[in-house]
């Protein structure tokens, strides 16, 4: 006789599945209630039994050892095989069983889409899938914002590093935005905040562009200055050390020019502390966001800040790029206006960007067999 146990949610759906996996023959053995999980839909366990006709014991063959065939051979075949059972699955083949599939292919097509990196996004989907399946399995309808919250969120600077004093340092490549950046930064902390600001400017390399700093501050109310040398950066620090914020302009470093970065990094050593923003441009490709990371090694960016948004559909990178340094995120530049185009960092705000969700509901899967909770006694 063969018994089986069924856990399902209503004796229509177990009357059903005994039929087709143990025939009409099935006879209704026990019928018990179970306790519902937390926040889920009370289960019943139904045992049916069917009487199946008693085979003949297989014949077993005799197998003659071969000749000279040592004993520790044998040994070393079944360690083998014991190994091979205890294996952990290949996540892969797990995947593609999933009751979860669907979602998991929707995951993976924004991710791809949003040119994510292949490894990322493997870490990522094996990170959803047992949740997912445990979502579809007690029945529950996925939204597109139930995906965003499986894109681990990346670090972003605390309001509460915002409150304190800060010295902030823009460095990065010419082209990168950092002085439009500086502008709307001071218009957010001097103008909106209302904390005592002050803008420097150290860049003494592009003609007039601490001219045209020094113009668009004059024109918002925000107190500027220009020093003419990295040295004189200290003492200009130290003269105003009863402002709340002081934001330095960098001058823009090319990758090769290590005798600019020199001098930059040297100014900067003699402020403490000092956040070092690292100003990357949205619209690169992650390969490209790293090298310009990589040049910039030696003046030990602390934070990413993102410009030129509004240049791109793609957000992946920024991503991705957090992930991979562990830097926080600051503030992400929008676009050219000055100053309303700047925002500070959201990694609730950047997930949703990445994934582009709607608010309609999923199409659930077709329900399966083997994902209703079923199982032999």
């Amino acid at each position: 006789m063969r018994i089986k146990s069924y856990f399902v949610h209503n004796m229509e759906d177990a009357l059903q599945r005994a039929k087709l996996e143990l025939g009409e023959d099935a006879m209704l053995v026990n019928t018990r209630p179970m306790a519902a999980p937390e926040g889920g839909r009370p289960r019943l366990e139904v045992v049916f039994a069917i009487t199946e006709p008693v085979a003949p014991p297989p014949r077993v063959a005799v197998v003659e050892p071969r000749p000279g065939q040592p004993w520790s051979q044998f040994r070393g075949d079944l360690s083998s095989l014991l190994d091979a059972l205890e294996r952990t699955p290949d996540p892969k083949a797990l995947a593609a069983v999933s009751p979860a599939k669907a979602f998991l292919d929707q995951l993976h097509g924004r991710l791809m889409q949003a040119d994510v990196p292949r490894e990322l996004i493997e870490e990522v989907s094996e990170a959803a899938r047992l949740r997912l399946e445990q979502e579809v399995l007690q029945g529950r309808p996925i939204s597109t914002d139930g995906l965003v919250t499986l894109l681990p969120a990346v670090e972003t600077a605390s309001e509460t590093e915002q409150a304190r004093q800060r010295r902030i340092a823009l460095v990065g490549p010419p082209g990168a935005g950092k002085t439009a950046t500086i502008a709307k930064l001071g218009f957010w902390f001097c103008v909106t905040r209302r904390l005592n600001t002050l803008v420097v400017s150290t860049d003494s390399v592009r003609i007039g562009a601490a001219d045209q700093l020094a113009r668009l501050c004059r024109l918002m109310g925000i107190p500027f200055e220009h020093v003419a040398s990295g040295a004189s950066l200290s003492p200009t620090i130290q003269a105003n050390s009863h402002r709340a914020v002081i934001l330095i302009d960098t001058p823009g470093a090319a990758d090769n020019d290590s005798e600019t970065q020199s001098e930059i990094a040297a100014a900067l050593n003699g402020v403490d502390p000092v956040e070092r923003h690292a100003v990357v441009p949205a619209v690169l490709r992650l390969t490209d966001m790293n090298r310009r990371l990589d040049a910039l090694e030696r003046l030990c960016p602390s934070h990413l800040l993102f410009t030129r948004m509004d240049e791109t559909s793609v957000f992946g990178p920024m991503w991705a790029l957090a992930r991979q340094r562990s830097l926080p995120l600051s503030w992400c530049s929008t676009g050219p206006c000055v100053p309303d185009d700047i925002e500070a960092a959201d990694a609730m705000r950047l997930a949703r960007v990445i994934l582009k969700p709607s608010d309609e509901k999923l199409p659930l899967p077709p329900p399966r067999v083997s994902a209703a909770g079923a199982s032999a006694s």
